[in-house]
């Protein structure tokens, strides 16, 4: 979805939510959380802010481009707190700049 200390979103990445955005316009009643997160390069505080802001890119976006109400989402930075890869290696780092976006059910 990012490049490497990025907060941009990529085209590909663009592409795929508006896919979500198709779906997650079937739940127009439910709450959407969107959390992003890093790799672990960079300190704590830097990739707080910087998943943060990867976060709001997609809110952006889905908001922007794909008619989302903001009101539906709210957004979080985890930083590097929740890796779903090994960051060892350049491939789980890339699967870590990751953004999740969750339709919450309750």
């Amino acid at each position: 979805m990012f490049d490497h200390n990025s907060s941009e979103l990529k085209q590909e990445a663009k592409l795929e939510l508006k896919r979500i955005a198709s779906v997650l316009k079937k739940y127009a009643d439910r709450e959407i959380r969107i959390s992003g997160h890093t790799d672990n390069s960079g300190g704590e505080e830097y990739n707080r802010k910087l998943s943060r802001e990867r976060a709001l890119s997609v809110l952006k976006e889905l908001r922007d481009e794909q008619g989302l109400e903001e009101k539906r989402m709210s957004y979080e930075g985890y930083g590097k707190s929740k890796p779903i890869a090994d960051n060892s290696t350049i491939q789980g780092r890339q699967k870590n700049r990751r953004v999740d976006i969750t339709i919450v059910m309750e």
